[in-house]
């Protein structure tokens, strides 16, 4: 029985790598060729040193921090804007009632003005204040304090709820 192609090609590419111990470009390309189709390559990547897996790390951390401080920016300037749009409604709204409070006070002294000049006037019928028209008032005989009959005592309240 003849071997087959397959398993000759395993002994030659063992053969190879018993030699050298490594596989050269060419063994790599000659072994890559007797696996066949069926295998899939091997692609031979250094792994990328400590200090480049630092900085990669390094990358992403302060990509991070820079994306939530811009988004804490945004959120503190649309808040500050906020913030100054209710404090110039409010300042509005003050100036509003402050001018309110001027003409109720101005209103309210022409009145008093009128009243002043009504009562002036010899047809309005009032009085100017008298000492002999005063009425003194006796005050009222002393009462005997009463003493405060003891209140009847409450019932306690339960300490759960009746219902809702």
């Amino acid at each position: 029985m003849a071997p087959r192609s397959g398993e000759s090609d395993q002994r030659r590419l063992k053969t190879v790598r018993s030699k050298t111990g490594r596989l050269s470009e060419a063994a790599k390309s000659e072994a890559a060729k007797l696996e066949g189709s069926s295998a899939k390559p091997r692609s031979f990547r250094p792994q990328p040193p400590l200090w480049l897996k630092l900085l990669l790390w390094t990358q992403r951390g302060s990509s991070l921090v820079t994306l939530l401080l811009g988004t804490a920016l945004l959120v503190t300037y649309g808040w500050t804007v906020y913030i100054q749009q209710q404090w110039g409604r409010e300042f509005d709204r003050l100036e509003s009632l402050k001018k309110q409070e001027r003409q109720l006070v101005s209103a309210s002294e022409v009145l008093k003005n009128q009243m002043a000049e009504q009562a002036e006037k010899p047809t309005a019928g009032l009085l100017l204040p008298d000492p002999s028209n005063a009425i003194f008032l006796t005050p009222a005989p002393q009462r005997p304090s009463v003493k405060a009959s003891p209140a009847p005592p409450k019932e306690s309240a339960p300490n759960h709820p009746l219902g809702y």
